[in-house]
């Protein structure tokens, strides 16, 4: 070798100094390029270096150890299929995409299901996320998964050391995802968000889906139109393929009924447990938050009817009866532009402190140290404010809608709502009473008691082996 070229060795690029390559395969190539008339040097040189580059991924990719690797890591992919195929007891694929990103009320909804279930030993709980295979920026889950013996978290971790590169095989591997999870066998597939991903689509269980409210038929033009436009084309389907459709309370149950499309005993109303709350350690409120105060808490959209509760508040800083700001809790929503002005004036005038997301430690204090909360909406398909205030001993105002009629009962004053002038009168009255806040805060506590995380969760089980015993006729 002549001292240039051997030069030219010892300074061979980074990359190919750590994929282990011996490049003199370069040098001799560039040694030949010499031989090349210099006018088509250069198109050579661009003809011939994308193959090199190709050629040594290639080599690089396909080392001994690299396929080594692969072939455990498929022989892994291949033994967990198997092992879940043995499982005897009761199989349930679960959709937990409503476990990613900022946790909605869905997501709270199936977290404290999955606490709850996940110590029984008659169940196999397995927790299908966004894909099968994990890519690093993909586990986005909030908060930490519950585990137990009953839960197993189907997802492939995919190393970059295999013969292919991780982007290139998750491409391969993400369409044949269904048939995969088909492969598990799962008796059961529970969509806890009205409708079933499309990952599960080849799965051969039962399918089981929770209908949370039905507000984007009864008050169309108060939910998000991407939303509306997705439940309308395929909530129908879904409905028609589920074995049982479970949901939180008897009114939205009585809402599917009259539908007429399914028989009664396909539907199962299972009130839910008291929110997420009930264990948060006690907390200081936010600073900008007076001693007296009544609290709102959703998210701003129009189906919370908060221009409502805006125009009594209003009415009642006007007439000076009483000094009790409204406190906001809650995301910034959709189709509430209307609302922009009287929150700022509002705000401007100190009856209105607007706190946006808060803490779940803050949100406990806030329901805690409240006067009274308000809880006007015009359609819900539960109303878990109304419990969670309820269970903190604060006295509830509630538009009469079935929902919160079944929900609260007499433990809450229920009021018209579309009728701001008699908002303002009852909070105004509530919070000169000491004697009827204590009442209906006994009420309140007494009521909320009736309902439990548990119980929810072991009538969900019951309707997942009810609907795997169930033959469609």
């Amino acid at each position: 070798m002549s001292t240039t070229e051997h030069g030219r060795y010892a300074n061979r690029s980074l990359a190919d100094r750590r994929e282990g390559l011996d490049n003199s395969h370069v040098v001799s190539y560039k040694g030949r390029l010499r031989l090349v008339p210099k006018p088509l040097r250069r198109v050579v040189q661009a003809v011939v270096d994308p193959v090199r580059r190709i050629a040594n991924a290639a080599f690089y990719r396909l080392r001994p150890s690299r396929i080594s690797a692969t072939g455990h890591w498929l022989w892994g992919l291949v033994s967990a299929i198997a092992a879940r195929r043995q499982a005897t007891g009761l199989t349930v694929a679960v959709d937990i995409t409503p476990l990613y990103g900022h946790r909605t009320g869905i997501g709270w909804y199936l977290h404290c299901l999955l606490a709850e279930l996940c110590e029984r030993e008659d169940l196999h709980l397995r927790l299908y996320g966004h894909s099968v295979f994990v890519h690093p920026n993909d586990e986005n889950i909030s908060g930490n998964l519950p585990r137990g013996p009953a839960i197993t978290h189907v997802a492939q971790w995919v190393p970059d050391d295999l013969t292919m590169s991780r982007d290139w095989l998750l491409r391969l591997l993400r369409p044949l995802e269904p048939w995969l999870i088909a492969a598990d066998r799962n008796r059961v597939v529970f969509a806890p968000n009205f409708i079933p991903p499309e990952k599960f689509r080849r799965a051969a269980g039962a399918l089981v889906v929770t209908v949370h409210d039905l507000s984007f038929r009864s008050f169309s033009w108060t939910t998000q139109d991407e939303t509306r436009r997705a439940l309308a084309a395929r909530l129908d389907s879904a409905l028609a393929r589920a074995r049982l459709v479970l949901t939180d309370s008897e009114a939205v149950q009585r809402e599917l009924i009259a539908d007429g499309s399914r028989p009664a005993e396909a539907f199962r109303a299972i009130p839910l447990g008291p929110g997420h709350l009930s264990a948060a350690s006690e907390g200081v409120l936010p600073a900008a938050v007076p001693d007296r105060f009544a609290l709102h808490v959703g998210t701003f959209e129009p189906r919370k009817n908060l221009s409502m509760l805006l125009d009594a508040w209003e009415q009642l800083h006007a007439s000076s009866r009483v000094p009790l700001p409204l406190v906001l809790c809650g995301a910034a929503g959709w189709k509430n532009d209307d609302l922009r002005p009287i929150l700022a004036r509002g705000e401007n005038e100190g009856w209105l402190i607007n706190l946006g997301y808060v803490s779940d430690v803050e949100l406990a204090e806030l329901y805690r140290r409240a006067v009274v909360v308000c809880c006007p909406s015009l359609y819900e398909g539960f109303g878990m404010p109304v419990l969670e205030a309820m269970g903190a001993g604060t006295p509830v105002l509630a538009s009469d809608i079935p929902v919160h009629r079944e929900i609260a009962g007499a433990a809450a004053v229920l009021l018209p709502s579309n009728d701001p002038a008699r908002w303002a009168t009852e909070a105004a009255a509530l919070a000169s009473d000491d004697g009827r806040r204590r009442e209906l805060a006994a009420r309140g506590r007494s009521r909320a008691g009736e309902f439990s995380w548990r119980r929810a969760a072991t009538a969900t089980a019951a309707a997942w082996a009810a609907a795997a015993e169930i033959r469609p006729g």
